[in-house]
């Protein structure tokens, strides 16, 4: 199975060294008419660790590396070119299952044109924004003056409770165009300057835009799989790595 001539750009983000590199996210290898890329802050992963893929690094600048990374995932018109016709993200923690042409069928199966655009990855949990916030403040991943600007964001402006929630580990956009470019650039400034988990803002923005919401009938598992690695994993390397760095000081 091929592209059939469609231009697909295929990436991933590594920012901050928190967790293992995982040179499986991005697939086996090549595939025609797929570009893959690998944006990082880390310029020194080798040549097979990417495994064909193309590099870019962005640089700190006023950005911390939780930021550095939305920055691709969240709006990839800012860092690739804007010629192609499908742009995929995969999680570092995600393993591509299957080619990105047989991935293109099942959405074009479910949407004939498949007109430009996001299509989202229905989450499978029963809680919506509001919930989803309030765990992310449980369990410390945003502060409680995170938790309750953005609480009072959805308030403010007439947020239903019950809105959906997506999953972000694999995202899947169709070109772009002037809409997308701004719901995009939108999610981002919710996130960089709202709340920094950008699951629960997400249905916000949709809300905010009026961007049309396109649902995958196909779930998560039918083209990534996750987690290939754990969150013990994840400590265990970051505790590694400050061990290593201690000991070097």
């Amino acid at each position: 199975m091929s592209t059939n001539g469609t231009r697909v750009a295929l990436y991933s983000c590594y920012f901050g060294d928190v967790e293992p590199f995982n040179p499986g996210a991005l697939g086996p290898g090549s595939e025609d008419g797929v570009d893959r890329f690998v944006f990082t802050d880390c310029p020194d992963l080798s040549e097979a660790d990417l495994n064909g893929a193309i590099l870019r690094t962005l640089p700190e600048g006023p950005h911390d590396p939780k930021v550095l990374s939305r920055i691709p995932k969240l709006c990839p018109h800012k860092v690739l070119p804007r010629d192609y016709d499908w742009y995929i993200y995969v999680d570092n923690r995600a393993r591509l299952n299957r080619s990105v042409a047989s991935a293109l069928e099942l959405i074009k199966g479910q949407f004939a044109d498949a007109p430009v655009g996001r299509y989202f990855f229905a989450h499978q949990a029963p809680r919506d924004a509001y919930r989803e916030l309030r765990i992310a403040y449980r369990k410390g991943f945003i502060t409680e003056a995170e938790y309750l600007a953005t609480r009072e964001l959805f308030e403010t402006n007439g947020f239903p409770k019950g809105q959906p929630l997506f999953v972000n580990t694999c995202m899947i956009q169709r070109g772009t165009d002037a809409a997308l470019d701004a719901f995009n650039d939108t999610w981002l400034a919710l996130f960089t300057d709202v709340c920094g988990r950008d699951q629960p803002i997400l249905p916000y923005a949709l809300h905010a835009t009026g961007y049309p919401a396109r649902v995958l009938a196909c779930g998560l598992a039918d083209i990534v799989d996750w987690p290939v690695f754990n969150f013990k994993q994840r400590r265990n390397w970051r505790q590694a790595k400050a061990k290593a760095a201690a000991q070097g000081a």
